[in-house]
């Protein structure tokens, strides 16, 4: 017995690059598969020339074209290659260009499809059926068993999802569309001078569902089962909302039934001519789907002759007849699937030539177009939200378009300078409610209590608070005090005509200090500043024609003052420390 000598294999060829373009077209699209292949072969240059073929026509088509360059469809269609036209999807697939690819790469295409394919073991992905070189760049293709047209948004999915995955190495993001021509191998690219070939792949056909849940995973996504028990998990919490139950075919054709009434109200008991074949049909069509349908023919034959008079007894004898066929099928798990006539809203609303406004206007609950269902459910949303406490867009972007309007370009400032503004008004205006809401401000904290109170109680002095912002009104006391700060308001000439008056009250205060002071010691310089302090407090009330005043009462003080002491007779005088209390001295606290 012979045994094998493993060098033998050393030269030994992958059988995917034995292949023939015939047995690649073949593998690609089976005999006995669903819909055709389209090829196309490049004439006279750079024009193309596009075929529909049959699956066992395109083999040894595709052997006639490999002198040119020429391609062929991955997925197969009914007729031209055309999205709406899709008969089975047929293969996921990257197209890795060799302008988006490393550049050590894309000199070398055998170690390229090598580094590709080591990449995509060690993601946990299954080997592609076919790795080709198209003579600038690669094609890898995984065959999947088909699919049918309506699957089309999950396979559209995990293409994208695929080309995400394979981005950093060439994979061209616009290669996702169903209608994709892939070079057929043994033919020549035009653009580079050189043979398509096939490097490498596993000849296998894959299921989607898996290769899908592993180009999630490997993408760090969810895969289908996993979404499909987040949303059972959110439907049982309560976390997705509730949600209407959709109807079954016997509920939604009685629904269908009201409006085929409604409508034959609304032509005057008759159904017109052009709609009575159609109208009486889809009233037969509403008996087919009903548990107890009775006697279909007879009931068909009575309506006949209220809605559609016109009709031949021919023409009803054959709707009725059909209806009852129907009628007549056994009832499956599968409702669309029973041999019943189902009929979209929209195909009836085309078929009746009933318009939205009609619709709305007759309040019909099925037979309406695409556009007018899509209203509904807005509507129906937009409720659902303001339930829940949402507001509308013009609501949030009336409250929300400082970014739009820039009311700081009107005033011709910078946004930080608005918002300090702004922030600067809101603290006054919070500052005057708590003064409002209080009644009125605390004790004097330059002047001390006993001075606030000599000062406020008759002598119609208004008290403040260090803190108050210069634009916040102050309160007053009194009738007199009112009328005060009302003609202060209109000018300093006002002011002026309130200094008699606070001349008199100010002699008055100089006065009882003399009294409290020891016989024989005249007011001192500190007296003095507790008298600015007093001439400060009058003149945030009478204004600027106070303080000659003030003067001239002093004046007569002079002479009694020690010449020692130090006189502080500027007005803007800031002690910054407390004195302590002596004999005849007021004492002055820090202040600001």
């Amino acid at each position: 017995m012979e045994h094998l000598d493993p060098t033998h294999l050393l030269d030994a060829k992958p059988v995917a690059q034995l292949l023939t373009t015939a047995d690649y077209v073949q593998l690609l699209h089976p005999i006995a598969a669903i819909g055709k292949p389209t090829i196309m072969t490049s004439v006279a240059g750079m024009r193309m020339h596009s075929r529909i073929y049959r699956t066992y026509e395109a083999p040894w088509i595709a052997e006639c074209c490999v002198d040119t360059a020429a391609y062929i469809t991955l997925n197969r269609f009914h007729g031209p290659r055309r999205d709406r036209r899709l008969a089975a999807l047929n293969a996921l697939y990257l197209d890795l260009d060799v302008d988006l690819a490393p550049r050590a790469l894309a000199s070398d295409p055998a170690a390229w499809a090598q580094a590709f394919t080591r990449d995509v073991e060690h993601r946990g992905l299954p080997a592609p059926s076919f790795v080709n070189f198209t003579g600038r760049g690669l094609a890898a293709i995984w065959l999947i068993n088909d699919l049918p047209p309506r699957a089309r948004r999950r396979w559209s999915a995990a293409q994208k999802a695929l080309i995400g995955l394979y981005r950093s190495h060439g994979a061209d993001p616009r290669c996702c569309d169903t209608a994709r021509v892939f070079r057929i191998p043994g033919s020549i690219n035009l653009k580079s001078g050189r043979t398509v070939e096939i490097l490498g792949g596993s000849l296998q056909r894959h299921s989607f569902e898996d290769l899908a849940d592993r180009i999630y995973i490997a993408s760090g996504r969810p895969t289908r089962r996993e979404l499909q028990a987040r949303k059972r998990q959110k439907a049982s919490s309560g976390q997705g909302g509730s949600r209407r139950s959709r109807l079954s075919p016997g509920q939604r054709f009685v629904a269908i039934q009201e409006d085929l009434e409604r409508l034959l109200d609304a032509w005057g008991g008759r159904v017109p001519v052009g709609h009575r074949n159609t109208w009486l049909h889809l009233w037969a069509t509403r008996l087919t789907h009903q548990e107890n349908s009775g006697d279909v023919d007879a009931r068909t034959h009575a309506m006949a002759s209220i809605a559609t008079p016109g009709l031949s007894t021919n023409e009803v004898g054959a709707i009725a007849k059909h209806a009852a066929e129907r009628a007549a099928l056994p009832r499956s798990g599968s409702p669309m699937s029973d041999g019943r006539y189902h009929y979209a809203g929209a195909t009836l609303a085309d078929l009746l030539c009933v318009s939205d406004e009609m619709a709305r206007a007759l309040g019909l609950r099925q037979i309406f177009s695409m556009m007018e269902r899509k209203r509904r459910k807005a509507g129906r949303q937009r409720m659902r939200r303001a339930a829940s406490g949402a507001v509308t867009r013009a609501s949030y972007l009336a409250a929300n378009a400082l970014s739009r309007t820039k009311p700081w370009e009107a005033q011709g400032i910078s946004r930080a300078t608005w918002y300090r503004r702004q922030k600067a008004d809101a603290e006054t205006s919070n500052m005057r409610e708590a003064q409002e809401h209080l009644g009125e401000t605390g004790s004097c904290s330059l002047q001390g209590a006993s001075l606030c109170r000599r000062l406020g109680e008759g002598e119609g002095v208004t008290r403040t608070t260090t803190q108050s912002p210069p634009n916040t009104p102050m309160r007053t006391r009194g009738d007199e005090n009112l009328a005060r700060s009302q003609r202060e308001r209109q000018g300093a000439d006002n002011g002026t005509r309130e200094v008699p008056s606070l001349l008199a009250q100010t002699k008055v205060i100089v006065a009882q200090y003399r009294a409290e002071a020891s016989e024989g010691q005249g007011v001192t310089g500190l007296q003095i500043d507790e008298v600015e302090l007093r001439r400060m407090a009058f003149a945030s009330v009478g204004g600027t024609g106070l303080i000659p005043s003030i003067g001239q009462v002093l004046h007569g003080d002079a002479a009694a003052e020690p010449r020692g002491a130090k006189r502080q007779s500027e007005l803007g005088c800031r002690p910054s420390q407390s004195r302590s209390r002596q004999p005849g001295r007021m004492t002055l606290s820090r202040f600001s």
